[in-house]
């Protein structure tokens, strides 16, 4: 949608990696995604899929959606420090923006991230290391045509050779829609800790694996269908494929984690117009999640 081929992706589990490998291809048709933990995801390996496949080692955008189980106050049983716990992995995002070396790079972590007193003035600091100008914003999906009031950081990094600072997107507020413009219920709840009966006229809250936890209509209470949490996430369900043989529990955990698409396109519309020259641009994604669709490169 914002004229960005994804030309390389990383997913440490095979069944997650099903949904991206549906969607994203080479143009010999084979997916993009790669199935191994992004540690061992090398820097010749990327550049020689890069050129096999479009004859380009240059990397335009990196996109990165690090884990964030640990560092969520909605995960009771999260898992801080140790070698048990997924937190350092935004290091490992740095990391690999350092060897790859794009134009620009993208992150998204949960808003609890950036109040952590441990990890984040030490990303901080390793930022302040690198050959980026680093901003971040907590964006609300609902402010950039999402369907949810999902909020994350932002964090873009730009080459300070482009002598450009990071842009982000202006709010659309004529975007915004309550839930009932796009579901058939009535109510819902969200499952979260402060749950309590939402209405039709009210924005959908944060989609997690298992929030929104119930719709209601004519007295009748259901779970919500995937191709309604796909609607929650501003995803095209008659253009967005599911693989074949995934239950209902993992097809949730995907579109619990996924970015909401409108808010992505709008991140990328604006690097694409804002930031980088007019020409075709690829995109490496670490940790592959349902967030844009792609047309062409």
């Amino acid at each position: 949608m914002a004229g960005i081929q994804v030309a390389y992706a990383n997913e440490f589990n095979p069944k997650f990696a099903a949904y991206h490998a549906a969607n994203f291809h080479h143009p010999d048709g084979t997916p993009v995604v790669s199935i191994k933990p992004i540690q061992e995801v090398t820097k010749e390996e990327i550049i020689a899929a890069l050129q096999k496949s479009y004859g380009d080692s240059n990397v335009d955008i990196m996109w990165g959606g690090p884990p964030c189980q640990d560092y969520t106050r909605l995960n009771t049983s999260r898992v801080t420090e140790g070698s048990a716990s997924r937190n350092g992995l935004v290091m490992e995002f740095l990391t690999k923006v350092s060897l790859l070396n794009p134009q620009v790079a993208v992150m998204e972590e949960v808003e609890d991230f950036i109040r952590d007193e441990v990890h984040f003035p030490l990303f901080l600091k390793a930022c302040k290391r690198m050959n980026y100008v680093v901003n971040y914003k907590v964006m609300c999906a609902l402010n950039y045509e999402g369907n949810s009031i999902r909020r994350r950081a932002i964090f873009i990094f730009t080459r300070k050779n482009l002598c450009k600072m990071p842009v982000f997107p202006k709010s659309i507020p004529e975007g915004r829609k309550m839930c009932g413009e796009f579901l058939d219920i009535e109510s819902y709840t969200s499952g979260h800790f402060e749950d309590r009966l939402r209405f039709a006229n009210e924005p959908m809250t944060t989609v997690t694996s298992g929030s929104p936890a119930r719709f209601f209509k004519n007295g009748v209470a259901r779970k919500p269908t995937i191709r309604e949490l796909m609607l929650c996430q501003s995803l095209d369900p008659d253009s967005y494929k599911l693989p074949k043989g995934h239950s209902y529990s993992i097809s949730r955990k995907v579109m619990g984690n996924g970015v909401p698409t409108k808010m992505a396109y709008n991140i990328f519309k604006t690097i694409n117009e804002q930031i980088l020259s007019p020409v075709n641009k690829t995109i490496v994604i670490t940790n592959a999640i349902p967030s844009s669709n792609n047309t062409k490169k």
